[in-house]
């Protein structure tokens, strides 16, 4: 049998200024056709900045697709004005893994006093 890399599938990112985005598989997504366990689909984040991503309240950098499934995921922005971004991958449970990918997220600015 031949085992395949997973494809990443990554969506619009948008967050308002210094407020929390649940992570749904609209956001962060693989296809992996020869692992069909999302728990077995790894998701690892380089390259952060302008926030963190947070898992069961904790600050990580990877998390499965499980873990989205469930709604444990989430990106806290930092509340800075920069975009945030970050570089993402995805490997499966055979130690196949994607190309690395860059993203930037979308900030819904408030209205910040002058």
């Amino acid at each position: 049998m031949s085992r395949q890399s997973p494809s990443l599938v990554l969506g619009n990112f948008s967050v308002s200024e210094n407020d929390y985005l649940m992570i749904s598989t609209a956001e962060i997504n693989a296809t992996d056709l020869d692992t069909p366990n999302p728990s077995h689909i790894l998701f690892e984040v380089s390259s952060l900045t302008g926030g963190r991503f947070i898992l069961s309240g904790l600050k990580v950098t990877q998390f499965t697709l499980a873990d989205i499934l469930a709604d444990r995921v989430a990106f806290k922005h930092d509340g800075k004005t920069a975009s945030p971004s970050f570089s993402i991958s995805v490997s499966d449970s055979h130690g196949n893994s994607s190309t690395s990918f860059s993203t930037n997220i979308h900030i819904d600015p408030s209205n910040d006093n002058p």
